[in-house]
Order: structure tokens, then sequence, then C-alpha cells
């Protein structure tokens, strides 16, 4: 079945809203029939179920009913523990606005199906979904991004460059060979295509979807290495205390004057700049060239072109060909020694050698009330950051290939 999905700029709840129409035929069913393993046994879809875990709890999930303080100390992140709250509270209003929706006679309106049941049944599912674009004329749903549950399917691991793709076909679709299926004419499927040569016994991999740590360990349990989708939020003033922090600014430096100055040359001085394993993201590169000019004439030089890409007479071309090799180093150095800074601060109850040390045990001291995810989510930042460290020490050795090294 496909299932419509909200679409939010982050990527956030990216799949879990249902049909009331479907909920509601399956309700009636199930009150048609009192026997409910006799229903559930005689469905198409027990084969599918039958090859899911049989126990919800030995999914990997963010640890329950553990005091704050605890937590963000698991975490060592303000930001991640607001996330999972906000998580939290997403997954309870889905629960309140289920129960409402399901008929009397549905299992959801038991009181013995509680929020935690309920939680866990949404991360099972979740977890074996998969995203899709559904396509305008879907008789399943209306246009938009959505999710479905396949059989076999569902059991292709993440890579980040996987084996495999997949898509949404039709009944209809030409290269859809569902010619002698009836149950599904004119119907939708999910078609595997493989993107490279598979040798016999490679593992068939697909992607998740282009989501950060935080979004992979909520919504499938658990946090992939070295994600190339994966960063940390940092404001222009964040970079430029880190580094002042690491004495590689002088502490007489005005922040607000130059977080102003950056501003008004029309660059985001807020907490929505992005360093990712390979560096700064482009706009944070070019943030920090406006944050570190010397005088007035060099001012007067980038506004001069800002304003004209404004216009469309210059484009991001021309920035990039203004730097000279001096004002590259500089800059590098710059989020060098903040980046090194930023992971130093998020290390001080453990590194990431120590983090890798407890994973490596299975700690279970270290990992108790299930917070393996928290340790694998704060020694994935310090990985980030360090990565970034060293593209950073990279470009001061070669400043002319400052755009390769950053992958901008």
């Amino acid at each position: 079945p496909v299932i419509n999905a909200n679409d939010d700029d982050d990527n956030d709840e990216h799949h879990h809203h249902s049909h009331h129409r479907e909920l509601e035929e399956w309700g009636n069913d199930k009150a048609n029939n009192n026997d409910e393993e006799s229903l559930l046994d005689s469905s198409s879809y027990r084969p599918f179920l039958n090859s899911w875990p049989n126990s919800i709890s030995s999914i990997p999930s963010f640890p329950e009913n553990i005091p704050r303080e605890e937590l963000v100390r698991e975490a060592q992140s303000d930001v991640l523990v607001e996330e999972i709250d906000k998580h939290k509270s997403w997954v309870s209003d889905q629960f309140e606005a289920v129960k409402k929706a399901a008929p009397p006679t549905f299992i959801f309106s038991s009181p013995s199906f509680s929020l935690e049941k309920f939680t866990r049944a949404l991360q099972l599912a979740g977890s074996r979904s998969i995203s899709i674009q559904l396509p305008s004329s879907s008789s399943s749903s209306s246009s938009g991004k959505g999710s479905v549950l396949v059989p076999l399917f569902d059991m292709a691991n993440h890579h980040p460059n996987p084996t495999a793709t997949y898509r949404l076909v039709s009944g209809s679709d030409d290269n859809n060979n569902n010619d002698d299926d009836d149950d599904n004419e004119g119907g939708e499927s999910i078609e595997l295509v493989a993107r490279k040569d598979i040798s016999e016994g490679e593992e068939i991999t697909i992607s998740y979807g282009a989501y950060p740590n935080s979004i992979m360990a909520k919504c499938y349990g658990f946090v992939p290495t070295n994600n190339p989708y994966d960063f940390e939020r940092v404001s222009m003033r964040g970079i430029l205390q880190a580094a002042m922090d690491a004495g590689a600014l002088l502490e007489t430096t005005d922040l607000s004057k130059v977080e102003n100055l950056v501003a008004a040359l029309g660059f985001d001085t807020t907490n929505n700049s992005r360093i990712l394993a390979t560096g700064p993201e482009e706009s944070l590169w070019m943030s920090l060239r406006a944050a570190l000019v010397t005088n007035d004439d060099e001012y007067e030089e980038l506004l001069e072109v800002l304003e004209a890409i404004e216009m469309d007479e210059a484009d991001d071309e021309d920035l990039w060909e203004m730097d000279n090799d001096a004002d590259i180093v500089r800059r590098a150095k710059i989020a060098h020694a903040a980046f090194t800074a930023l992971e130093h601060r998020i290390s001080a109850k453990s590194t990431l050698e120590e983090d890798e040390e407890i994973l490596l045990r299975n700690d279970t001291t270290a990992l108790s009330c299930g917070s393996r995810l928290l340790v694998e989510l704060r020694s994935e930042r310090k990985r980030l950051l360090r990565s970034a460290s060293w593209r950073m020490a990279a470009v001061m050795g070669r400043p002319r290939e400052a755009r390769e090294i950053l992958s901008l």
C-alpha cells in the first residue's frame, strides 16, 4: 500500500501517515472476524510479516524514561536532545490522531495498545519502508512524497553508494512485467534496477535517502559511518568564537562588528550554515571570506562582485577568481582551528577514540539504558569535524586546489 507522508523542508518525519479509508476497511474486516489469529493467518501479508523481527524490542532506539540530564550527558549535544524531544512529541501526536481516527473495533482503540507499543510498531514499520515520489496519476494517493512497504525488497540494506536503485512503475508501464498478474492489473509496483554489474554473492544495497545521521537513527535505528549527508550546524559567530578560543583570532576582534559586516554583504550569519565531512559548505566558505576582509578596498571589491551577481552580471565563478593564495590559506587556518576547537569542545567527556573503544568492546556499562545510538551519533559528529579539519589542513598546503579538496 502506498502511504501519504509529510514533505517538510527538513526531511524530518518523512513517512508514517496512513489513509483513514484503508484503516476503516481493515477495522471492519477485523470486526467481522472474531478469531484474530485466523484473520492474520489468512491474510496475504502473512508471509511478509513472518519475515519481520519476532520482537520489536530488538530494534535499536533512543533511551526512554531516563532523566534528562543523563540523556544530555550521553548525547553530548543539547541540539540532539531537542531533536529527540521533538520526535517524541510528533510520535505522541500521531498516536492520538490514529486513536481518534480508528474504528471502535480496531486494535488502536484498545486500552491495552499503549504509546510505547505504538512507538515501537511505528519504528518497525518505518525502518522497513522506503521513500518514493508519487506520480500525480497514483490511484492510492495524491501526488507528492510517500512511503511503501514492499515484501522482500525491505530486506535491502542502506549504502551511500548503493549497487541498486528503485522506482515506482504503473501496471501500464512497458517496463513492468506484471502482464500475468491479474491482481496487479493497472496497479503500481516497485522496480529494482542495478546501478552496476553485480557479482554473484555481492550484497544488493539501496539508498534510504540523503538523510543526516539523526534522522537515520530515529527512523531506521542505525547510524551510518562516514555518512556523506551528515552535517554539523553552525553560525558565523560560532565559527569565529571557536577560532578565537583556539588562538587563531585575536581576542580583541569585535565579533558583533564582523557578524554585522557579513550580514550587510548578504551572507547568512544564523545557525543555518553546515560543516560537512569534506569541509564547510560553499556558502559558509564564502561567508568566511567576507568575515576576513582586511581593508575598505577589499570590502568594496567584494561588494561590487556580489552586487553584480545579484544583477546576473557575474556568477560564483567570479568570487572564486577573486581569491588569492594568501586569502585562501588564512581562511583555511581559521576554519581548521575552529573545527578542531569544536571537536575538542564536544570531546570533553569522551574522545572519538574512547567512543570507538566503547562501541568495539560493546561496553554494557557505558551502553546502558539503550544509549548505543547516542554513542554512535556523538562519535560520528567528532569524526565529521576531524575530517573537516583534515580537509582544511590540505587546503593550507595546496590553496590552488581548494575547490577540489572541499568538493565545491
